[in-house]
C-alpha cells in the first residue's frame, strides 16, 4: 500500500493470502545465525565426550527497516497522508503475521502464516515472523513521522534441507 514495488526493494509476502508489502529501504548488511545442536555422550571416567549430532535449527535473522514520512512523501511522490497511511498499514501487516488467521468456519487456522521474505542480492526465504518490534516518533500533527521496525525472521523449511541443498541453492531457498 503506497510504497512502490520493484526489483530493488525488500518484500514480505503472506503466503496464505498472497498479500505483500515492499519496504522503503533495502538493508545492505544482513546477519544470519544458525545453531547446530549436539548431545554430549561420555563414558564413565572418560576424559572427554563424544558429540552426537541432534539437529540443526532453522536460520534466523533480525533486520531493521526504517520509515521516514518526509522521505516517503518526497522521494516516493506521496502525500503526507498517503505516506502516513502506508507506514501504519505496514506496521499492521507485519503484526498480523504473528497471529493465526480465521478459517471460513470461524475457527483459528492454528498457526501464523508462512511468509516469503525477499531481500534482493541477499536472500529469499520461506519464513515466519518471530518477534517484530516497532519504535515510533510522531510529529506535531499527531501522525507517524518515523517508524523503525526491527523484525526477527526464522526460516521455515517446507521440505528436508541437506548440506547439498545449501551448496546448490545458497540463500535463495524460497
Amino acid at each position: 500500500m503506497g510504497i512502490a514495488s520493484d526489483d530493488e526493494r525488500s518484500e514480505l509476502m503472506n503466503l496464505e493470502t498472497m498479500e505483500s508489502i515492499s519496504f522503503p529501504l533495502t538493508p545492505h548488511v544482513i546477519s544470519t545465525s544458525v545453531n547446530v545442536n549436539y548431545n554430549d555422550v561420555g563414558g564413565v571416567g572418560a576424559s572427554s565426550v563424544d558429540q552426537v549430532y541432534a539437529n540443526t535449527s532453522a536460520e534466523e535473522t533480525t533486520i531493521e527497516f526504517p520509515y521516514y514520512r518526509v522521505g516517503l512523501a518526497n522521494s516516493g511522490g506521496l502525500s503526507v497522508e498517503t505516506a502516513t497511511a502506508a507506514m501504519e498499514y505496514h506496521r499492521s501487516f507485519v503484526r498480523s503475521l504473528t497471529l493465526p488467521g480465521t478459517r471460513s468456519d470461524g475457527l483459528s487456522k492454528g498457526a501464523p502464516p508462512l511468509c516469503l521474505l525477499t531481500i534482493p542480492g541477499h536472500l529469499t526465504w520461506k519464513c515466519r515472523v518471530r518477534s517484530p518490534r516497532t519504535d515510533t516518533r510522531k510529529g506535531d500533527d499527531g501522525k507517524l513521522l518515523e517508524l523503525k521496525m526491527t523484525i526477527t525472521f526464522k526460516e521455515e523449511w517446507t521440505e528436508a534441507l541437506s548440506s547439498e541443498d545449501i551448496l546448490e541453492k545458497g540463500y535463495s531457498r524460497g
